[in-house]
This record gives structure tokens, C-alpha cells and sequence, in this order.
């Protein structure tokens, strides 16, 4: 048989060559966070890790319809934030109800609060368990070099704020300074590092700035996010009403130090540090 002419060898070639040109490009998406366009496809911007709100919003419709309503993440943080909010004002309420100011045992005060760190803790992990966040976007070498670099000094001004806040206070309010008995040298010294440094440390910031946060990242910049959620940091300890300042400043430097360093090590070692230093005043006065 003879060889197909040429022509139609090149007509074949020139419509391969016509619908590869006529191949519709992708269609992109602006990320709603750093506006960067990406492809419509991807789930998150890789820029960001924001996510992509177009399908976000389909595949919720696709749940809705399949298995009833669902609470978004940032709602179920918040019910979670009000029950640990609860404990701690329960906490502060039993305190002073239940114990005789004229005769406080240092050591049964710390063991009441374990029974409420252990009911934070609780909270704690049904959110972890329950609540699927957004991951936290990776920062850059610079930035978590920077954040380990700066927490130190960090760490410093931070308590230097917190003692001058509370001598400040103390001077406008007429009182003289008061020992915390759950921090005097007569308790357990090892039972106040555990309930007073290390599982705040732990607890507390695998909700804040590991749940919370990247709930409130879904919807609000970095900036925003480390805001709000160092806000409601120090809105769960309502058992200390007149620390809520430096408690909320303690809290934006945790998210700002969790945004920057891609870990929670660092807010994790920065937070039972800065608690620590605060025992170990406590103790000496």
C-alpha cells in the first residue's frame, strides 16, 4: 500500500498543533488573604495556607445537605473558650468562698487547683479532638531565626511590664503588696512548677495557638488572628480581673512568637518561663 500523501501527514500535525494552542488556560482564583492569584482548583492559596472560600463553601453545602448542619471551627473555639472561661471563674468563686482567708493552706489551695487544671485540661483536648483548624502557614528561615533570637529579650520586657503594671496598680489603689499563698515557699515546690508552670505552658497554648488561632485564620490576617486570640487568652483567666492587661499583652506576643518560629515549642518555653520567673517572686517574697 502506498504511504499517506503529505498534505494530510500535515494536516494531522497542524490540528494537534491548533488544539494544544486552543487549550483553555487555567482558571485562577485571588487568595482573600495576601491576594495572590492561584489556581481555582487548589483547596488553599500556597502562599498562605488561606483557604480557598469557593470550594470551602461548596464542600460545607455538600455537608449540609448530606449530614445536617455543622458548627464551623471558629464556633466550636468559641464554646470552648466559654467553658474554659467557666472553670476559671468557678475557680476563683470556690477559693473564696471555701477558704477562710485567716487560714490558707498553701498546699490545699494547689490542690484544688489541680481539680481545675484538670477540667481545662479536658476542655482542652475534646477542642483538639473536635476542632480541625487550619494549618499554621510556614514562615520563613529569617522569621524563625528571628523569633528565637528576639524571645529572650522579649521575655524580659514582658515581665518587666507585668511587675511595673502591678507596682503601678498597687500604688493607685492604696494596697500593699500581697503574697498569693498557692505561690509562698511554704507549698510543694514541685507541685507549684507542674500547676503553675508547665501545664499552662502546655495546655493553654495547644488551644490558643494551635486551635485558636488557626480557626481565626481562616477568616482574619495573621495580625488579626494573634490579636483576638491574645485577647481571649486573657479573657479565660477572669479569676484574675485586674491582670487582664498583662495578660492580654502576654498573649499577642505568644501568637506572634507561634506565627514567626512555625513551632509551638517557642511560646510553649516562653510561656513556662515567663510563669516561672512569676513563681519564683512569688516564693521569695
Amino acid at each position: 500500500m502506498d504511504d499517506p500523501p503529505d498534505e494530510l501527514e500535515d494536516f494531522s500535525n497542524d490540528e494537534v498543533w491548533e488544539s494544544e494552542s486552543l487549550a483553555a488556560p487555567p482558571v485562577l482564583t485571588t487568595c482573600w488573604r495576601c491576594e495572590k492569584a492561584y489556581a481555582a482548583t487548589e483547596s488553599r492559596c500556597p502562599a498562605c495556607l488561606a483557604n480557598n472560600r469557593s470550594i470551602a463553601s461548596t464542600e460545607s453545602e455538600s455537608r449540609v445537605a448530606s449530614r445536617g448542619s455543622e458548627s464551623p471551627a471558629i464556633v466550636r473555639v468559641v464554646w470552648s473558650f466559654v467553658a474554659m472561661a467557666a472553670v476559671s471563674i468557678a475557680m476563683a468563686i470556690s477559693i473564696a468562698v471555701t477558704m477562710n482567708p485567716a487560714d490558707l493552706d498553701p498546699n490545699r489551695l494547689l490542690a484544688g487547683l489541680a481539680v481545675f487544671e484538670l477540667l481545662h485540661t479536658g476542655v482542652v483536648l475534646y477542642a483538639l479532638y473536635s476542632i480541625r483548624p487550619a494549618p499554621i502557614p510556614d514562615p520563613t528561615f529569617r522569621e524563625r531565626r528571628m523569633a528565637w533570637v528576639l524571645a529572650l529579650p522579649m521575655l524580659v520586657g514582658v515581665l518587666g511590664i507585668n511587675l511595673a503594671y502591678h507596682h503601678a496598680l498597687r500604688n493607685y489603689l492604696g494596697v500593699a503588696a500581697q503574697n498569693d499563698p498557692m505561690l509562698s515557699p511554704e507549698a510543694l515546690l514541685p507541685l507549684q512548677v507542674i500547676l503553675v508552670c508547665l501545664q499552662p505552658a502546655i495546655v493553654e497554648e495547644l488551644f490558643f495557638r494551635r486551635v485558636a488561632l488557626g480557626a481565626a485564620l481562616e477568616m482574619l490576617s495573621p495580625a488579626w488572628s494573634m490579636t483576638i486570640t491574645g485577647l481571649l487568652f486573657a479573657l479565660a483567666h477572669l479569676g484574675q480581673p485586674l491582670s487582664l492587661p498583662v495578660l492580654g499583652l502576654l498573649g499577642i506576643v505568644l501568637g506572634y512568637l507561634r506565627l514567626t518560629s512555625g513551632t509551638l515549642w517557642l511560646p510553649m518555653l516562653f510561656h513556662f518561663l515567663h510563669n516561672l520567673v512569676v513563681l519564683m517572686l512569688g516564693r521569695a517574697q
